[in-house]
């Protein structure tokens, strides 16, 4: 009985490395195993005399008849990509996602750093303006009386309408937008 349970165990061991390698052989019998099922034939019968052209024809042909016109685009693409293309297209998106790992990381360390600043104060906002150094303000934070001694006194602060701000940054060199009756 030993033995029969370490042959079951290497059975499984050999199975799992097929199924997570994806190896030839497993994914022929996955092939076998949905011809079987598709058309309700025994599976000994598909291993056994189901020609592995045929199996491999109705399989194929299911995979792009449920293909969107995108997807059949992109097996064309890739099935005319040469070795040298399809190398060079996984290192552009092992790269991408490596950038993509990096700013999760990044985003996960200021979320951090943001969580700390909160416990130190829970009862304030944070409201970054440098990275480097977060100001806290709270809803009765207020500007102060009075100015800075190394601005001058002089300073004047106006609002416009959009339509004077428009005009005013015409003149900082951004291309106008043509109005309807210019046209």
């Amino acid at each position: 009985m030993a033995d029969h349970l370490s042959l079951v165990e290497c059975i499984k061991t050999i199975a799992l490395r097929d199924v997570l390698l994806e190896t030839s052989d497993y994914r022929i019998r996955e092939i076998c195993r949905w011809y079987s099922r598709e058309f309700s034939t025994p599976l000994p019968t598909v291993e056994a005399d189901v020609p592995l052209l045929i199996l491999l024809q109705h399989y194929f042909e299911n995979q792009f008849s449920n293909m969107t016109a995108e997807e059949i685009d992109e097996e064309k693409m890739s099935m005319l990509e040469t070795d040298e293309g399809r190398r060079l297209r996984m290192r552009r998106e092992d790269a991408d996602a490596a950038g993509a790992e990096e700013i999760h990381s990044m985003l996960e360390q200021e979320a951090a750093r943001m969580t700390a600043a909160r416990a130190k104060n829970p009862n304030q906002q944070l409201v970054e303006i440098n990275p480097a150094n977060p100001v806290m303000f709270t809803p009765e934070t207020r500007l102060p009386d009075s100015l800075p001694k190394d601005l001058p006194q002089d300073i004047q602060m106006t609002f416009v309408t959009e339509e004077e701000m428009e005009r005013r940054l015409e003149s900082f060199g951004r291309i106008p937008i043509p109005k309807k009756d210019d046209q």
